[in-house]
């Protein structure tokens, strides 16, 4: 569980079960999203490093690994 889970449930521990609830799916639903913009990050970065490949290039590296 990350800290930030952890803060945000023990925080809520004093409301009722159906508030925390509550607010266990939105941390968890913020750290997704917090995922996908990292990942989006990389990708960006990985683009400006030049750390790219061609299309033709992917599909034979897709077709070596689906062996």
């Amino acid at each position: 569980m990350t800290a930030l889970l952890e803060k945000a449930l023990n925080e809520a521990s004093g409301l009722p079960e159906v508030e925390q609830d509550k607010v266990a799916t939105l941390v968890l639903e913020e750290l997704s999203r917090a995922r996908i913009l990292a990942g989006i990050e990389r990708g960006e970065a990985a683009i400006r490093e030049g750390r790219t490949c061609t299309q033709a290039e992917a599909k034979e590296r897709m077709a070596r690994w689906l062996k």
